[in-house]
């Protein structure tokens, strides 16, 4: 046979594979289900979406049996046209009853003993269709909707076995339905009640309409069953009949334990279980007894009987929008108030900003002046945001005005706004606008429940409330929820316009900002409503501020002398001055001229001038700063190569830079291609250098530094020696270096910030301790170092920092720390104030010169990258390249003396990232791609990166958040908060953990710890204990080189490990389908990554492992390792039979290899 396949889950795979394995062709699938089309794909089936086209597509080739298995579209006409024989449809019912919609829910709720599955002749009338097999199941008083989707998931298989085969023989005999027993369940139909338990009603009844109800982890379209009383309601997800009856008054509470809540019916008691909010968190019954101020005795408030009849009315009326809303809700892009501070000043209640409106914003735009208002402040979000598409909460007056009713009903819909772009006039955008608010209107708003029933909503961000509320009613507005950020309200007319601010939120002096930057934008709005865009977000006065008077960084320095001047400027004012020192001995200021003047003149004769670069290939010694200086006085640039590098990094490095010549020593020149020339240092001591040697222009090039390409292309950042000089100028006078101090340099040549260590020091007559390769990256040796060199002055990256205190330095009373290369943790900062007399925070980019901005650091402060050093220039600007009010986040560009040459060979990249400078007059400025934002007082905040947000179901995460909070920990020494992707599409945070001591971590105190500081979305889902967070060869944190979490997963067992025979192999079969490695016997199957498609691949496994009848109920019923091991040893001790059972026979390693080669899991 030549068949089609629809339909949207899991049952659609394993009726497909039995296709296959009968021999029969498929020739296409059909699912908007990507997990399904990716399977089919791997099994050679074509897949694909629905759409117009899909008729034609499938009609290109014949076929003779289409079949719809859990399809829930109405399939054209023309589509069941296609197949020669018979368009085949499943339904899980026994037709012709239970027709349409939840047919299972439907059946528990008629109280029915017997239920089952139908294939039937599909018809233009829903499940109509003559029927071609039917498999019955029987109905136990236990079963919940979830169960009997279970059952019927089985005997949808056995019956399709049967159907299929039946087919292939033509022994099928259709029988037509006997349409008079019909009853038929749209989707929108209400339960009983809309799910309110009454008391009044028999326990049998309640009973079935919380069993009808349970889905387990799959999406709920029908409803919950809940109690509703005192203006809240609560779900209840399970309930069991007691044996005794109380004889107490319906509604009566007759017990109170943790078990559950024990409740008088009209004839007998019910005790409910599993209860939640209506947003899907766990209530307990201590908790609900609080809240509603309930003990034994009293009677459960009910709804008033009009009350409930308003409720169904309002269900009915919003029951056929839900999937709308589910869609909406799924897919929020939660805004923001851009003006909220990460560093709140607690407890100052909510700042009301009463918002002056120009008269003209409503009178000279076409539109209703509210709706006008309301553009403009959407507007306004969009520009300090920088996003173009977002959400918003939204009130409106809405049909249940009945007090109580309200409860069970969203009182805020997201308001979604979408298409800002360059040239969109307020007019365009209002009608967009007025056009969504249509939308909203005639649907009005959803039940409060569906956070709870769909699986997908659970992480979503938003799900507690959007942080910005639009009230658009008359009147005073309710107050702002809590834990929301802002209110504003507009009320009808839109002449008046009111922002509640949370002062948790936003300080007192950004809540000015915010007002003045809000009256700002909608005057220049009024004035010049044509672009949107165009419109400025600063005024004169605020735009005269921070583009002129915070830039304002003119310093004179000697902008013509180069770096090689400046030192020999020393060491003619303190030649025998200690210059620099290493493991071998120190040279003086006049012993280093005379070295750097050496290599200078070894160069020279090999041909070495102005416009060359020169390859500088050394250990960290003196010879290292000799070798340097003395290739800058030959004119030429040096190209770092350090030779930890790998040889074809090197190599890459070499010839993309077209190096001319290298400048090696003895015991490393031998590991460079035998086709690179090599100066060597050490025989260059041969050189007559007394006479001063020195040809650099500050006009010159002075190095050329590699960073990593996001192309994976290393890329070239060519910078002068003007930037250099200015740099080190800035330097010297903020942080500060003199004659006085002593630097040690523990930073690779290759990473930029080694310019500061190795020159800082010499052009002020200081003293630079050059530490070698064995010791910079261990921090026991580097912490002795420090403490027998005791030097002032010391930068490094926060990793190298945290890899000191570690080894167990203590500090340094004498010592000025300098912190830079990564964002400064707020958790490093007490470590390093309490070790130092100083600790300073650099930023800067390696195209603007090493760093261009430095910050004092103190306790208790917040962290900055505080104002940009001399001759340099700040823009904070949104994405449109327009300047952005103090307190709004936007990329920074950076402009001066410091910004580099630009890309070595790159004229496209370096034309991207290196633009020209429009508010300066003249020069470049680079794009940083750093998000950070201007405070109050003209310092400057460092937020993220603008290229490389972290973003997780809609959050927008901060990394830094997560591993703050996990070095917190006592058992944490040091954490890491990634974001991976192993699977396309499939973005999960994972943590990386280095234990304090020699125990192992155990996730679930790790989970618990985090998940007392932060929402369950920051929580990452994978743990992993590693001995040490990998270090670039900059001192950077490695992230590209953390593994793969698994073998060295913190996520160990929660309990114990899998021991007997049964469990190995259970253990087994799961590790082959979720490429996971570890378990406990009492982790859930789907709560370590498993899902209904995984089901079926474990289920097949322990079916030949085992020779067993395992069907995927079993999974359902016994999802952990320890439940499936004693229901199995129980069916074995019944069926007499031993399986013979060895842990992991044949489903062992070979298997997660072959799996892990070939397809991958499929996700839920």
């Amino acid at each position: 046979m030549r068949c089609v396949v629809i339909g949207e889950n899991s049952l659609l795979a394993e009726c497909t594979g039995l296709l296959l394995g009968r021999g029969h062709q498929v020739v296409g699938l059909v699912s908007d289900n990507p997990e399904l089309r990716q399977w089919a794909q791997q099994r050679e089936v074509p897949a694909h979406s629905h759409g117009p086209e899909l008729a034609s597509v499938l009609g290109q080739e014949p076929f003779d049996y289409l079949f719809s298995i859990t399809n829930l579209r109405i399939l054209p006409q023309e589509l069941l046209d296609l197949p020669g024989r018979l368009a085949v449809n499943f339904h899980d019912a026994l037709l012709p009853r239970h027709a349409g919609m939840y047919a299972t829910s439907w059946a528990l709720l008629d109280c029915a003993q017997e239920h089952g599955v139908t294939w039937h002749v599909m018809t233009e009338e829903a499940d109509a269709g003559d029927i071609l097999a039917q498999r019955a199941v029987p109905v136990l008083p236990t079963d919940t909707a979830y169960s009997l989707n279970a059952k019927c998931f089985q005997a949808g298989i056995a019956s399709f076995t049967e159907l299929v085969d039946d087919l292939a023989a033509d022994r099928v005999v259709p029988v037509p339905q006997d349409l008079r027993d019909r009853t038929y369940h749209a989707r929108a139909d209400l339960i009983p009640d809309a799910g309110v338990l009454r008391f009044s009603r028999p326990v049998g009844d309640l009973h079935a309409l919380v069993r009808a109800t349970e889905f387990g982890p799959h999406p709920n379209g029908l409803g919950s069953a809940k109690l509703f009383g005192g203006g809240e309601i609560v779900l209840v997800g399970e309930s069991v009949v007691t044996r005794h009856r109380s004889g107490q008054p319906p509604g009566t509470i007759v017990a109170m334990a943790d078990e559950g809540l024990t409740v008088a019916a009209a004839d007998a008691d019910l005790t409910l279980r599993r209860l939640s909010t209506p947003e899907g968190a766990p209530l307990s019954v201590m908790e609900l007894a609080a809240r509603w101020r309930i003990e034994p005795g009293h009677r459960l408030p009910g709804p008033d009987p009009a009350v409930l009849d308003a409720v169904l009315a309002e269900s009915a009326a919003v029951r056929p929008h839900e999937p709308f809303w589910v869609r909406r809700l799924a897919t929020m892009q939660p805004l923001d108030l851009p003006y909220s501070d990460p560093l709140p000043s607690r407890g100052q209640g909510w700042h009301d900003l009463e918002i002056h409106v120009p008269p003209e914003l409503g009178t000279g735009n076409a539109g209703d002046p509210a709706e006008v208002l309301l553009t403009a402040v959407l507007a306004f979000l969009a520009r300090t945001s920088g996003e173009d598409r977002f959400d918003v909460g939204l009130r409106r007056r809405q049909s249940v005005r009945r007090s109580g009713a309200e409860a069970l009903f969203a009182a805020e819909v997201p308001l979604r706004v979408t298409g800002l772009k360059p040239g969109l006039a307020l007019a365009d955008l209002c009608a967009t606008v007025s056009a969504e608010l249509g939308g909203i209107a005639r649907r009005n708003t959803y039940l409060r429940d569906v956070w709870a029933r769909y699986p997908r909503l659970r992480d979503v961000a938003g799900r507690n409330g959007l942080p910005l509320v639009v009230d658009m009613n008359a009147g005073v507005p309710r107050a702002p929820r809590p834990g929301s950020t802002a209110l504003v309200h507009i009320p009808p007319g839109g002449g008046r316009c009111r922002w509640l601010v949370s002062g948790d939120a936003v300080g007192e002096e950004a809540a000015a900002h915010l007002r003045d930057a809000i009256e700002e934008f909608l005057q220049a709005l009024a004035e010049a409503p044509e672009d949107v865009l165009a419109v400025p977000l600063l005024p004169i006065r605020r735009r005269r501020q921070v583009i002129e008077e915070w830039n304002d960084t003119a310093r004179a320095y000697p902008r013509d002398t180069c770096v090689t001047r400046l030192v020999a400027e020393q060491a003619r004012r303190r030649p025998i001055a200690a210059a620099v020192t290493d493991d071998t001995g120190t040279l003086s200021y006049r012993e280093l001229e005379q070295r750097s003047n050496q290599v200078a003149s070894a160069l020279d004769r090999a041909g070495i001038g102005r416009g060359d670069r020169v390859g500088v290939h050394l250990r960290r010694s003196a010879d290292l700063v000799a070798g340097l200086l003395g290739v800058l006085k030959t004119g030429a640039a040096y190209v770092p190569l350090d030779p930890a590098f790998p040889a074809k990094r090197i190599q890459y490095m070499i010839d993309d830079a077209g190096v001319s010549v290298v400048l090696s020593q003895a015991e490393l020149a031998s590991a460079l291609d035998p086709d690179v020339r090599v100066v060597r240092v050490d025989e260059s001591r041969s050189e007559a250098g007394a006479q001063p040697f020195d040809r650099a222009s500050a006009d010159d090039p002075a190095y050329v530094i590699y960073t990593s390409g996001s192309t994976g292309r290393p890329k070239g950042v060519q910078v002068g020696h003007r930037a250099l000089t200015n740099f080190l100028c800035a330097m010297a006078a903020e942080p500060g270096c003199t004659e006085a101090d002593r630097l040690l340099a523990v930073t690779t040549v290759c990473f930029d910030i080694a310019g500061l260590e190795l020159y800082l020091p010499l052009v002020t007559g200081a003293c630079v301790d050059v530490v070698p390769e064995n010791v910079t990256g261990d921090g026991f040796a580097l912490r002795d170092r420090i403490e027998r060199s005791r030097p002032t002055v010391m930068q490094a990256t926060p990793a190298t920092w945290r890899m000191l205190i570690a080894a167990g330095w203590a500090g340094d009373a004498r010592l000025r720390i300098l912190c830079g290369g990564e964002a400064l943790p707020a958790d490093l900062v007490p470590e390093l104030t309490t070790r130092a007399k100083e600790v300073w925070n650099l930023y800067g980019p390696t195209e603007t010169t090493i760093w261009s901005a430095v910050s004092r650091v103190l306790p208790g402060r917040r962290i900055t990258v505080g104002r940009p050093i001399a001759n340099t220039r700040f823009y904070v600007l949104d994405r449109w390249g327009r300047p952005v009010p103090p307190c709004v986040p936007g990329e920074l560009y950076i402009g001066g003396d410091g910004v580099a040459d630009g890309y070595l060979g790159m004229p496209e990249l370096t034309a991207q990232r290196f633009v020209p400078d429009g508010f300066f007059g003249s020069g470049v400025l680079y794009r940083t791609g750093d998000l950070v934002r201007y405070l109050p007082d003209g310092t400057v905040e460092y937020l993220n990166r603008v290229d490389d947000q972290v973003k997780v179901h809609g959050h927008r995460i901060e990394l830094g958040e997560i591993e703050a909070i996990l070095n917190r920990h006592p058992e944490v020494a040091q954490a890491v908060a990634v974001v991976r992707e192993d699977m396309p599409g499939d973005r999960r945070l994972a943590a990386y953990v280095v234990p304090s001591g020699s125990e192992l971590l155990k996730t679930a105190n790790l989970r618990a710890h985090l998940a007392r500081e932060l929402p369950s979305y920051m929580v990452p889902a994978l743990f992993a204990q590693v001995a040490r967070i990998p270090l670039t060869q900059n001192g950077k944190v490695d992230r590209a080189a953390l593994p793969v979490p698994g073998r060295e997963a913190a996520d160990r067992p929660t309990g114990p490990a899998p021991r007997t025979g049964l469990e190995e192999v259970i253990a087994a079969a799961w590790r082959s389908s979720l490429l996971l490695e570890q378990f406990g016997v009492d982790d859930n199957f789907f709560d370590v990554g498993g899902n209904s498609l995984l089901v079926g691949e474990v289920v097949k496994l322990l079916r030949e492992e085992l020779a067993l009848a395992l069907t995927a109920l079993d999974m359902f019923q016994h999802p952990t390792i320890r439940t499936m091991a004693r229901h199995l040893d129980a069916v074995i001790r019944r069926a007499g039979t031993d399986p013979a059972v060895r842990p992991g026979r044949r489903i062992g390693r070979t298997m997660i290899h072959q799996r892990r080669r070939g397809r991958r899991p499929l996700a839920d």
